[in-house]
């Protein structure tokens, strides 16, 4: 479960901006209502629910648009731009639209997000530099990187420097084969990375310790899910691996085209094999 995202210098943000979870310290009455699991010996209350309010042009759409691109970031493993068109949120794969237009100086966007799954705690922190607003030609690079689990800062890494700390916290999800000490490691992992290239889905991933990191990229795939445009086809590529030969039928779809008269066939989504985008299909049956 998300517990807290932080993030500054991020479009309209240059403060930096929390969205918590995490339940007011003295809060009473409302215990009945919170998510609540324990964690080293600790209570944890999260709120299940939250609403984000304020008026126009407040940075309510930013700030779910910075989850997204943080996600979309993590997932690919580097802050290069996204191959991707039609997207909801453009900045998650266009990341010069990232920094603050009124910016004369480049600013470094930072990062942050903390959760809990199945009782482990991830918490997470990148800063990047994108340089200024629509810099398409600009030499991105990653300023800081840092990865806690259960509160032990397993690598935190700068720019020319990398300090990994395995120990317990990791021994569960370390790499089976590896024999090698800590700082044979390091320079192993320094070596495979570029500046624009995560070091969590990146060497980390693949010489470190891949069982967790596969833990970490299951969490953000599957249930750190943002939806910045909640259209049909937009949702299948969100919440499913689309299947070949499958089609994704839509309540909302079919029951407005009866409403209006535009098919008296079912309606549903279908993901061919060679097209980037889910296509609106008609469904007839082939009765014997």
């Amino acid at each position: 479960m998300l517990l807290d995202f932080r993030v500054k210098n991020y479009k309209s943000f240059t403060d930096e901006v929390s969205f918590t979870m995490l339940a007011a310290p003295k809060q009473k009455g409302l215990d009945y209502s919170l998510f609540k699991t324990t964690h080293k010996g600790k209570q944890i209350k999260a709120l299940p629910t939250s609403v984000i309010y304020g008026p126009n042009a407040a940075g309510k759409t930013n700030i779910i648009s910075a989850m997204d691109t943080l996600r979309s970031i993590i997932l690919r493993g580097n802050i290069r731009n996204a191959d991707e068109d039609n997207v909801p949120n453009p900045a998650s794969s266009s990341l010069e639209l990232i920094p603050n237009s009124f910016l004369e100086t480049p600013q470094p966007v930072e990062f942050f997000i903390d959760f809990i799954e199945d009782r482990i705690r991830v918490q997470y922190k990148l800063s990047i530099d994108l340089g200024l607003f629509s810099d398409t030609e600009y030499a991105r690079k990653v300023l800081y990187e840092e990865l806690v689990v259960d509160g032990v800062q397993l690598f935190g890494r700068t720019q020319g420097d990398l300090k990994l700390h395995l120990g317990e916290a990791v021994t569960d999800f370390s790499h089976e084969d590896s024999d090698l000490t800590h700082s044979a490691l390091g320079m192993l992992v320094e070596k495979s990375l570029n500046s624009d290239e995560l070091l969590l889905t990146n060497g980390f991933r693949l010489i470190v310790a891949p069982k967790l990191v596969k833990f970490i990229i299951d969490w953000f795939t599957s249930k750190f899910m943002v939806i910045c445009r909640a259209d049909s086809l937009h949702l299948i590529k969100k919440f499913t691996e689309p299947q070949k030969k499958t089609i994704y039928v839509d309540h909302t779809v079919n029951e407005a085209a009866k409403v209006f008269g535009i098919n008296s066939n079912a309606l549903g989504y279908i993901q061919g094999e060679n097209d980037a985008e889910p296509k609106l299909v008609s469904i007839c049956a082939d009765l014997p």
